[in-house]
């Protein structure tokens, strides 16, 4: 077992996710395909939530989310308010959740960014602004196919430096 008991390789994960999130896409694609970009940093706090909510847990959660905002230009402590939410609620329960089976958490992690996604377009009025309905429900959909990937590259991480 690592001596930081992981909190090392969480913080990194969420760096990644961080980046994978933020990155532009090239000038010349449509702009359309930014909606099927997944929730990233969030399925990386939902995945430390579950696994071991010692290395990150809520104000881990937090500071990612602090981190998002300022990154993505977004509301300051929105996203850092969702992140800890989802933390915290995965957090509780996370023994049942470790016994679902991959379908049944590729529907929890489309349920809770389809949740964030909706706080996000009423704290800021996109409707008005951005396209919505059907499409709102593309990173939530984009997330729940990411989820087998993202577990299965965090575990294998959590082996290859026996984490717990």
């Amino acid at each position: 077992m690592s001596p930081w008991g992981g909190r090392w390789l969480a913080w990194i994960t969420l760096l990644a996710a961080l980046l994978l999130s933020v990155g532009r896409l090239p000038m010349d694609w449509p702009d359309w395909l930014a909606w099927l970009r997944p929730g990233w940093v969030l399925l990386a706090v939902c995945f430390w939530a579950m696994a071991n909510s010692r290395p990150l847990g809520p104000f881990g959660a937090w500071i990612a989310g602090l981190g998002f905002d300022a990154m993505a230009a977004a509301p300051l402590g929105l996203n850092a308010a969702l992140f800890a939410f989802a933390a915290y609620s995965v957090a509780q329960f996370s023994q049942r959740l470790r016994m679902y089976t991959l379908a049944q958490q590729c529907v929890l992690a489309f349920v809770l960014v389809l949740v964030c996604e909706a706080v996000r377009h009423v704290v800021h009025g996109l409707p008005a602004i951005e396209p919505s309905g059907l499409l709102m429900l593309m990173p939530a959909l984009t997330s729940a196919a990411a989820w087998p990937l993202i577990r299965f590259v965090l575990q294998g991480l959590c082996r290859r430096f026996r984490i717990e």
